[in-house]
């Protein structure tokens, strides 16, 4: 089995890329690590300073990942500045689509990085939604407040009521799982290993 670091202070980031990577015989390392991020440079810029900088630090082949809300009527705020948001509230982020557009994306951007690359590899997703009226759900097993007023495209509930049971989250799970940045870095390894 190959090993890959997973470069994050999220226990429930982990469990995600674990879940997929196991399936195609990888193991999950998790690295704790407060990786300095450069702030307003796009997720892709930040997945790969955090991936370059965790692997500069453990010398292991590693994946960091990042996300970005980004709320269509807001010109696409906040953006990679999810925990700016955050900070202002659920309720502040719904009392400013009040009556515009609701419509938004949630982004996931995870770099790779070993010893034979010259940067990271980058893979990405993008999940297309609309925010909630109100807060709705509970965040166990997810990780980011946002899951809270984020529904999905064709669902008529958040992801975090969706995921409040455990059918409703394996199902979820089972659906998105070929459009993950997991399952299209376990490819992409697949791919390139010797």
């Amino acid at each position: 089995m190959r090993e890959i670091v997973f470069a994050t202070t999220n226990n429930a980031k982990i469990e995600e890329i674990e879940r997929v990577l196991t399936r195609f015989g990888f193991t999950v390392t998790h690295a704790k690590l407060e990786i300095e991020e450069p702030y307003g440079l796009g997720l892709e810029a930040i997945a790969k300073a955090k991936a370059l900088n965790a692997h500069q630090l453990l010398g292991k082949p590693l994946a960091a990942i990042d996300t970005g809300f980004y709320i269509n009527s807001l010109d696409g705020y906040p953006g990679d500045h999810v925990g700016d948001a955050i900070k202002k509230g659920l309720d502040w982020i719904i009392s400013s689509v009040e009556g515009k557009d609701r419509t938004c994306s949630y982004k996931n951007c995870l770099a790779y990085m070993d010893e034979t690359l010259k940067e990271p590899v980058v893979f990405e997703s993008e999940l297309v939604g609309t925010i909630s009226d109100a807060p709705k759900g509970t965040l166990k097993p997810l990780w980011c407040p946002i899951h809270r007023i984020f529904v999905p495209e064709g669902k008529d509930k958040t992801l975090a009521e969706i995921a409040e049971t455990d059918e409703g989250f394996i199902a979820w799970r089972e659906e998105r799982y070929y459009h993950s940045t997991s399952y299209k870095l376990a490819n992409w390894l697949l791919s390139h290993s010797s």
